[in-house]
């Protein structure tokens, strides 16, 4: 719902899911994290689709933490009056009939290369998800140097999805293997991927990165992380928990 995503651009922690007020919601949004298997209400067969949804989150919110600011509202706009104006923001943003599946796939090169493992072969999802994620692997191969790539892929590969926590000393640490002239990209790769709420303004533009340099080693992280994100959720749904199994 756009209301509520405007919701959540304001709350300061979006890992707080016991702030959300619906159940299945709340659920969903704990799954999301790696926490638990799917809510019993998920149909197994959909599965796909819902992962699909959170492994997208997962890439644009750590894009949207580097690029853009906390609200969409100006700063201009006085505290009183911010849930009147993200309630009209939220009626703008929500989004009209969906589009027949598949209907963006043409803007992206056919690939050769398999969908991730939880969406089903052939399919659209694994179609699309195997095209972007060809596309933004050309880009890093680009815009990020070799020794970062396998730097990032080999931290996030060891990650559990947790933060790490408000100081940045772990990031330093394992920068401190790159060469100087690699080390702010490497910061901010490895920010974007485990920690975007901790880039700052100065991260942003390491010295040698142009503009589509910039976006193109942000979305190389951010893909790296996600997918690694998507491989952690369980797809199982819980329906060993629901009512109709008892007995």
């Amino acid at each position: 719902d756009a209301g509520d995503a405007g919701d959540a651009g304001e709350a300061g922690d979006a890992s707080d899911a016991g702030a959300i007020p619906d159940g299945g919601t709340r659920a969903l949004a704990a799954w999301a994290r790696g926490e638990g298997r799917l809510p019993a209400a998920v149909p197994a067969d959909t599965a796909a689709e819902f992962t699909a949804v959170a492994v997208a989150f997962h890439y644009l919110n750590r894009v949207v933490s580097v690029f853009l600011d906390r609200s969409p509202l100006p700063e201009a706009v006085p505290p009183a009056a911010r849930e009147k104006a993200k309630a009209v923001l939220g009626y703008f943003l929500k989004p009209g009939a969906p589009p027949p599946a598949g209907t963006s796939l043409a803007l992206l090169p056919v690939t050769a290369t398999d969908g991730p493992g939880w969406a089903p072969p052939g399919g659209t999802v694994a179609d699309a998800f195997a095209r972007a994620a060809a596309a933004i692997e050309a880009a890093g191969e680009r815009s990020v140097p070799p020794r970062v790539r396998d730097l990032v892929r080999r931290e996030v590969k060891a990650w559990d999805g947790k933060p790490p926590g408000l100081s940045r000393a772990w990031a330093e640490a394992v920068l401190a293997e790159l060469p100087d002239g690699e080390r702010a990209e490497g910061r901010l790769a490895l920010l974007t991927a485990k920690a975007p709420y901790q880039v700052g303004p100065a991260d942003v533009r390491p010295e040698r990165t142009d503009d589509r340099g910039l976006v193109e080693l942000v979305s190389w992280a951010a893909l790296t992380a996600a997918v690694a994100a998507g491989e952690r959720l369980s797809l199982r749904p819980r329906r060993e928990d629901s009512p109709g199994r008892r007995g």
